[in-house]
């Protein structure tokens, strides 16, 4: 693949960021999930949901393009769960099966860490549900497995795990 390209989101991005942050959902989470809570996901409330974060610059996000699409993105800013341990937090980091098992997603990692970093925080947190591989990804990474918590989706309870780096 030629022609790949990480930069700052802007908020003209934001429907493609709403497109693979909601593909990329239904692609990793499909069989973890309820079936019921990933078909009432929207491009719409994902939208709205990004243009909340871009009008009160709670986030910042990274995207990566290939031949000028996004194909995925890494969000990240202040702790948000009062883990004092934590000063930083990557919300989000989404990469699109097509573009997978190419460094992408390493390298949006990467680049969520160096903006953090960047941004004065000292340590990051990251949350994934414990059945996802990402947890995997994670490890590999470098992140210590530090604390959990339940999530429910459509009335079925899913276990996250959290993890922690030191910037």
């Amino acid at each position: 693949m030629s022609n790949i390209i990480f930069e700052r989101a802007m908020e003209k991005d934001i429907e493609e960021i709403a497109k693979v942050h909601v593909d990329g959902w239904k692609e990793t989470y499909t069989g973890i999930i309820p079936d019921e809570y990933l078909s009432k996901i929207s491009y719409e409330s994902r939208r709205s949901h990004w243009k909340l974060l871009f009008g009160k610059e709670k986030v910042q996000a990274i995207v990566c393009k290939i031949e000028n699409e996004i194909v995925g993105f890494v969000s990240y800013g202040k702790e948000q769960h009062g883990y004092e341990k934590y000063d930083g937090e990557m919300y989000a980091l989404y990469l699109l099966k097509k573009a997978q098992g190419k460094g992408i997603g390493k390298k949006l990692f990467e680049n969520g860490k160096t903006e953090l970093k960047k941004l004065g925080y000292k340590k990051m947190l990251i949350w994934a549900l414990s059945e996802n591989k990402s947890c995997d990804f994670y490890l590999k990474m470098g992140g210590q497995k530090e604390y959990t918590s339940r999530r429910n989706f459509s009335g079925t309870v899913l276990e996250e795990q959290s993890f922690g780096w030191e910037l």
